[in-house]
Parts: structure tokens; sequence; C-alpha cells
């Protein structure tokens, strides 16, 4: 799998997957969630627990911070230490 350092820079969980050509299916599968809570990630309408917010910063190969950031939150004044995997 491509990094995204090798990507035009994405701006959302969607793009991310996308960018990769990879189906909702997949991605949950790969991290052991269902495609309905993956899907509901991406639309904003649920939050990760910490652990799928970790699987899916592994899972894409993306800092925390920038999967943070990808899914809508305001890391403002958070110190990058704070938000490093």
């Amino acid at each position: 799998m491509d990094k995204v350092e090798n990507l035009k820079s994405p701006t959302t969980l969607r793009e991310l997957r996308e960018q990769k050509n990879l189906s909702q299916e997949y991605v949950a599968h790969s991290i052991g969630l269902t495609r309905n809570a993956y899907q509901r990630y991406e639309q904003g309408l649920a939050e990760p627990k910490l652990l799928n917010f970790l699987a899916i910063a592994r899972f894409y190969q993306v800092p925390l911070k920038q999967l943070v950031v990808l899914m809508g939150y305001d890391v403002t004044g958070i110190p990058d230490d704070e938000l490093t995997q």
C-alpha cells in the first residue's frame, strides 16, 4: 500500500480511502469493523473509540494527528507530542 506522502493531501477520511481505491467494506474488514460502522465514521455520524482511531491510523499509515484532523476535529492548541503515534 502506498504511503499517504506519495499522494495528493486528502482532506477527509473518505478522500484518504478513495485515493487508495479501497472500498468501505475492505477497510472495515481489515480493521475489524462493520462496513456500517466505518461508513458512519466517514460521514461524521459517529465518533470512533480510541482503539478504532489507532487502528484506522495504522491501516492508512498516517500519524494520529492527521487522522484526527481528517475526521473534522479541531486540534488547535494540542501539542504535537500528545497526538503522535
